[in-house]
């Protein structure tokens, strides 16, 4: 049986490796469309605060 420890001790090396088979983020050269960017934006902008704006009205 898998003790708790030994279970740590394995995900801790899957990590690892799994980290270890990635790219550097250097040799990442993706470009995101303005589309795809302004949407991000829009979703991670802080919502408003005002019960009363009507952005934060869903009917």
């Amino acid at each position: 049986m898998l003790s708790e420890e030994m279970l740590k001790q394995a995900a801790e090396e899957l990590a690892h490796a799994i980290n270890e088979s990635l790219p550097k983020p250097e040799q990442c050269q993706h470009q995101f469309s303005e589309r795809f960017e302004a949407t991000m934006r829009a979703l991670l902008s802080p919502l408003p605060t005002s019960p009363d704006d009507a952005k934060t009205k869903i009917f």
